[in-house]
């Protein structure tokens, strides 16, 4: 689940690497299916049908859900309290931005923490170099992530 994607490099990316994963892997993974919906912060009827109908087609195998920041995990969280589905074992939920605030969500918030220390070290050295009046080639600068594993993303939470 997303805010909306076009025209946001990120976010573009993230979701062809969902769909990449999810084509790649389907075949071999059981009833793995792969949908994207975008959250608009609409109140969140949209996102409780979303919900309902992911639960819906689970049926008995596990479901969960992949969000693309800390705002759009939020609107999960809230509407699975407003469905009364628990985090873990009914839906099974990893975010991205490991917020200060992820483990203290239910049973914990699964997360991919980015490293943003990092990321805004390499972003002002970019500025300052052009600040400088070098005039570098554009370049892309990709920085991995690191999976947090917490009771969101757990079967069964004790």
């Amino acid at each position: 689940m997303s805010e909306p994607v076009t025209d946001v490099s990120s976010r573009e990316e993230r979701e062809a690497a969902f769909r990449g994963f999810v084509s790649e892997f389907s075949q071999s993974v059981a009833g793995l299916q792969g949908r994207t919906f975008e959250s608009t912060g609409d109140g969140g009827q949209a996102m409780d049908n979303a919900l309902r109908d992911l639960r819906k087609r689970a049926g008995q195998r596990l479901s969960g859900v992949l969000t693309s920041n800390a705002v759009v995990t939020l609107r999960v969280v809230a509407s699975m309290a407003r469905l009364g589905l628990r985090l873990g074992p009914d839906v099974g939920l990893v975010g991205f931005d490991d917020t200060e605030w992820s483990p203290y969500v239910g049973p914990g918030l699964s997360t991919i923490a980015q490293p943003t220390d990092d990321l805004g070290r390499i972003a002002a050295g970019c500025l300052i170099e052009r600040l400088k009046g070098l005039e570098l080639p554009p370049r892309q600068i990709l920085l991995s992530g690191r999976l947090v594993t917490r009771g969101s993303s757990q079967t069964a939470v004790i």
